[in-house]
């Protein structure tokens, strides 16, 4: 919402401005004490105590060249597979780099190449930190 100020002529230049309280300016765009240029915030809500069901992670779900390979770090640490493949995956994308690329259009020069991004999400004691040491 914009307000209209009721300054008189010459009386908006900065410094003349800057010289004015905050108070007065507030009174001059017609902001009483009691009103507030925002919305009033409501009371916060509730963030639900239960975590969504997912289903586990399968080591079927990575190409067959890499599936045993984080299945024998995966045993070896005692931890979650997933931990580990996002580790390798992550890494294989940095190897991949700018060397493969698809182009998604025909007639246009846009290129695309694999940018992977990975994070963990992991209670306390659950190993998210031992999987770069055998997968990176």
């Amino acid at each position: 919402m914009m307000r209209i100020c009721s300054f008189q002529h010459g009386e908006n230049s900065v410094s003349n401005v800057e010289a004015l309280s905050r108070d007065e300016i507030r009174r001059r765009i017609g902001l009483a004490d009691n009103q507030s240029s925002h919305p009033e915030w409501g009371a916060p809500k509730e963030l639900p105590s239960k975590l969504a069901n997912v289903d586990d992670f399968s080591l079927e779900f990575l190409p067959p060249s890499v599936a045993p390979w984080v299945g024998d770090i995966s045993d070896r640490l005692q931890c979650p597979p997933d931990y580990v493949a996002v580790t390798a995956l992550v890494a294989l994308g940095a190897l991949i780099g700018r060397r493969v690329g698809i182009k998604p259009q025909q007639k246009t020069d846009w290129l695309e190449v694999p940018n992977v991004w990975g994070g963990f999400i992991g209670k306390p004691g659950m190993l998210k930190s031992p999987r770069d040491d055998g997968s990176a």
